[in-house]
């Protein structure tokens, strides 16, 4: 709120926004967080969504974005754990690390070799 009370239109902000926490679901234990981009929107933030998994796209909104004297936020819809097959959308993985055998497989399902 005080960003853009301060007209601070230099800033932007990426937010990764995989719609869950710790413990589950946001939409189901704190439903009054979403839409996020009407509460930016509401406070006077110019804001943008994205497939949080393109980097073109990322990069193309950043890109796009005009001097329109407000601060920006750009809102990166993303799946967590995407690609690998035991933590996507596990709320676990927002605070436990993978063992070594787990990394391992993590890797390979992510075809670490080619990044």
């Amino acid at each position: 709120m005080l960003i853009p009370n301060l007209k601070l239109d230099n800033i932007c902000i990426f937010i990764d926004h995989n719609k869950s926490i710790s413990r589950g679901k946001i939409q189901e234990l704190h439903p009054n967080l979403i839409p996020v981009s009407e509460k930016l929107q509401a406070f006077n933030w110019e804001v943008t969504e994205v497939d949080g998994h393109n980097s073109e796209e990322i990069l193309s909104a950043y890109a796009a974005i005009k001097s329109s004297g407000k601060p920006k936020a750009i809102i990166c819809h993303t799946v967590k754990g995407k690609g690998v097959s035991f933590m996507e959308n596990q709320p676990i993985w927002a605070y436990r690390s993978p063992t070594v055998e787990e990394y391992r497989i993590a890797c390979k399902e992510l075809d670490a070799s080619k990044i």
